[in-house]
């Protein structure tokens, strides 16, 4: 083989190394721009949510009762405030990489809000208005940890 040829080997495998690599990168700033644009549009949730204390009446579109509400003792202001800093929190842990812990560790902001009686009796509503996540697992596994800590 001439040097010629085995040069000009090395200069398109060389060009064909980038080249890949260049797509390889490319495919993985573009999946953290989605997932950067997909966050930022849960962050309007949190505004949405925020609204249910200002028209209480919106409750129903979740079917969520009056009764169930005074059951809970809780108030249209309160789930929107509980609705909104889980929703936050998801966002919050959506962005961390995630071991796959089952319960929040004692002591933690969410293990303390999980913990509250009031909480815990107002779970069973904002569950409900929850999209299904680890992070909503999460929650109800730490609450049933206290319940169960607690008989």
């Amino acid at each position: 083989m001439s040097s010629e040829l085995i040069i000009s080997l090395a200069i398109s495998l060389t060009a064909l190394i980038i080249s890949i690599g260049s797509f390889g990168w490319s495919i993985h700033i573009g999946r953290r721009r989605m997932n950067a644009a997909e966050l930022a549009s849960l962050s309007h949730v949190v505004n949405i949510e925020q609204t249910l204390g200002q028209i209480p009446t919106a409750l129903k579109f979740h079917g969520i009762t009056p009764e169930e509400m005074e059951e809970a003792d809780i108030e249209p202001k309160e789930v929107a405030y509980l609705l909104s800093s889980f929703t936050a929190g998801g966002i919050y842990h959506g962005t961390k990489a995630q071991k796959k812990i089952k319960t929040f560790e004692v002591g933690s902001y969410r293990y303390d809000m999980c913990k509250s009686e009031a909480t815990r009796k107002a779970w069973p509503i904002i569950k409900r208005m929850m999209n299904p996540s680890n992070y909503r697992d999460k929650i109800n596994a730490t609450i049933n940890l206290i319940h169960n800590k607690k008989d």
